[in-house]
């Protein structure tokens, strides 16, 4: 019996007229990010800069590896948001941008390959190549030329050894 007067004054609370939700006309704060936006992070691959989630695993002359726990396709699209020039071939297995330029370094041109990975840590790997026409690190020296069984002209040192 103790328990109906409880009821109806928790009834009588609950019965008030709703109130109307107001809709938020407000822009949203700049830090606030779209669905599948990705943030930049603090590494680069010549000039171009890589997502947060994103590391370099090598660095040669002329190539960087990386490897990122994103998707490939918000890679590519960060790549794609990135970059100007060149083209774009989306394929089933691997997307490369080919001969694309950072405009931070407009003078740099890149290739870059991002496929899906198999190795274990990693969803993303993206190969970025300096393709640079006439760079000193894409133009062998005589001493990689010998050491490749050819002369500086791509003629074979000895045409008796072939292989």
């Amino acid at each position: 019996m103790t328990r109906w007067p409880l009821v109806f004054l928790l009834g009588a609370v609950g019965c008030k007229k709703p109130v109307p939700v107001e809709t938020h006309t407000e822009p949203l704060p700049v830090d606030h990010l779209a669905r599948d936006e990705v943030v930049t992070g603090l590494e680069k691959a010549f000039a171009l800069p890589l997502p947060r989630e994103s590391h370099v695993i090598v660095r040669y002359a002329n190539e960087v590896q990386v490897r990122s726990s994103l998707e490939p396709e918000l890679v590519s699209n960060f790549v794609r948001a990135h970059v100007k020039a060149g083209k774009a071939i989306v394929g089933s297995t691997m997307t490369t941008f080919d001969h694309v330029v950072v405009p931070a370094e407009p003078t740099r041109e890149l290739t870059i390959e991002i496929r899906r990975s198999n190795i274990p840590g990693g969803r993303t790997t993206m190969l970025v190549r300096d393709d640079t026409p006439g760079t000193p690190a894409a133009i062998p020296t005589d001493e990689a030329w010998r050491r490749a069984g050819r002369t500086t002209d791509g003629k074979l040192l000895d045409p008796k050894k072939v292989e």
